[in-house]
């Protein structure tokens, strides 16, 4: 694309010459190479083979039965002498990754993995062979809800350093609190689902709406709204504005408000 547009630049008249490197244009353009995982020839071979050898490959990460968000990255490790490690899913190949010195991989899926259950069957290469299978079953979820606030109540009053709390749907890691767009705090979630966290700055008396976003993987959630009221006469009240509308008396006096000295 970025080629097009130099050649259709370099071929206006409204531009002045020299712009454009024609030398640049007539480069050939540069590929990235192709990926290791998809040069494997015929890697079903190693999901159907008979004969198998050494122990199957440990797959530490998803956790089975784990939820995870749709980039979730695999890891674990293979028995010495295993030197590759393929993905499959109902009996279709997805992907694979070498194995270090050390005998543990990585590897993350080039496409996001679908909302719903998975079950990834998981199997090693090495010079004698292919080894027996591991599988691994876990849920990819592509929404989350809105956490629950359940401290302070809808319109309850607050002290000036406003304390929130309440639960998360599982998985979810913690829960951020904006205030007019900025986000403000972040709690983090328990096992138990609850989360809480105290403001460290003293409110300024008056309405506020704040949000609150649950946070699960790279998903954020809707936000969960709470109308908070902070104790205290606010700016711009008409107590204040009275009460600065008069000059101080510099003498003892017995106006109101009294603000004399006897």
């Amino acid at each position: 694309m970025a080629r097009m547009v130099a050649i259709a630049l370099h071929e206006s008249r409204d531009l002045p010459p020299g712009l454009i490197d024609v030398n640049t244009l007539a480069a050939a353009p540069e590929y990235p190479p192709v990926l290791t995982e998809f040069t494997v020839e015929k890697p079903e071979f190693a999901l159907h083979s008979e004969m198998r050898t050494g122990a199957a490959p440990a797959v530490e990460r998803p956790a089975p039965g784990q939820l995870t968000g749709a980039m979730q990255k695999f890891s674990g490790t293979a028995g010495a002498g295993t030197n590759y490690v393929l993905f499959f899913e109902n009996g279709g190949y997805l992907g694979g990754t070498r194995v270090n010195a050390e005998g543990r991989w990585q590897w993350r899926r080039v496409l996001n993995w679908p909302a719903g259950d998975h079950l990834v069957q998981v199997v090693g290469y090495h010079p004698q062979g292919v080894t027996p299978l591991s599988t691994v079953a876990f849920t990819v979820r592509d929404s989350v809800e809105p956490p629950v606030v359940l401290g302070p109540r809808e319109g309850a009053l607050s002290g000036a350093r406003p304390r929130f709390s309440g639960t998360a749907a599982a998985g979810v890691t913690k829960v951020m609190v904006l205030e007019g767009g900025r986000l403000i705090a972040s709690a983090p979630v328990a096992e138990d689902g609850t989360w809480k966290v105290t403001h460290p700055h003293d409110w300024k008396p008056g309405t506020y709406t704040v949000e609150f976003v649950s946070v699960f993987s790279a998903i954020h959630s809707r936000p969960a709204r709470l109308t908070l009221r902070v104790h205290g006469v606010p700016e711009g009240n008409w107590i204040r504005q009275s009460v600065s509308a008069r000059a101080a008396c510099s003498d003892a006096c017995d106006h109101l408000p009294f603000s004399g000295g006897r």
